[in-house]
């Protein structure tokens, strides 16, 4: 979560205009931490950052980015990847996930929607689909709450509820606490690939009263007792130089 963060604030501008992952860092790390190397994210607009978090090296990562900003047509490619739409996404998952399915591998699909959606409605039929054929796929929706929005209209914007209608499990969670994102997630990953078919998680970002995901993490580990400021701040440091000399290798190529 950190990496993710700290490559975002020192780079995010030089790899060019699109979503940005701060405040979304417990539910990225937390939904795909725990995947198999042959498993599948579905997270096109968050490529950089699933790399991150499958283990990718920086050097190749920002080299990567690097030759994108400078080739035209890598730009056209990145202009598509910015028009997908969390509808298209999950529509792609749900096609991979029933390709599992079909070849009877025990591989499954997580699909992000970590910005606002546009439509509420725009997993339901992707959802429905997967349901009916207990296809390996879950479906990860982050929601930004108002205090306004959620007093006005808390059952609509219920998703978990309106997944269980569809026929598959839905389940909320605090969009900051990466921990409670990783548990629900391992647990509807286990369950799709033992043949059990998808599930819908609802990562609700409340604005008011809440800690980053951030400040959640690092309180948890110190009620843990794993963590001291001492060792924040080398963590921190490691990922800043690890950072800053894997830009240095790119820039000097």
């Amino acid at each position: 979560m950190l990496k993710c963060h700290m490559l975002e604030e020192s780079v995010g501008s030089a790899l060019g205009p699109r979503p940005r992952i701060k405040g979304f860092e417990a539910v990225l790390v937390g939904a795909t931490i725990g995947l198999r190397h042959d498993d599948h994210i579905a997270a096109s607009r968050y490529k950089l950052m699933v790399d991150v978090v499958r283990g990718a090296s920086l050097d190749q990562l920002l080299g990567h980015e690097k030759g994108r900003g400078r080739n035209h047509a890598n730009r056209n490619h990145n202009d598509r990847v910015k028009a997908i739409t969390p509808a298209t996404e999950f529509s792609i998952a749900t096609g991979v996930a029933l390709d599992f399915h079909r070849h009877k591998r025990h591989s499954v699909v997580i699909a992000l929607s970590l910005a606002d959606a546009g439509s509420p409605d725009f997993w339901h039929e992707p959802a429905i689909y997967a349901a009916t054929h207990k296809l390996p796929v879950i479906f990860v929706v982050q929601r930004k709450f108002t205090k306004r929005k959620h007093n006005e209209n808390s059952r609509a914007a219920d998703l978990s509820s309106q997944a269980d209608k569809h026929g598959l499990p839905g389940i909320p969670v605090d969009a900051n606490d990466a921990v409670a994102v990783y548990r629900v997630a391992h647990e509807a990953i286990d369950r799709a690939r033992r043949g059990a078919g998808p599930a819908l998680i609802e990562c609700k970002a409340w604005p008011f009263g809440a800690e980053d995901s951030l400040a959640h993490m690092r309180r948890y580990l110190q009620w843990k007792g794993f963590w001291t400021d001492d060792w924040g701040r080398h963590t921190a440091e490691q990922i800043r130089r690890e950072i800053d000399h894997a830009r240095h290798r790119t820039q000097s190529r």
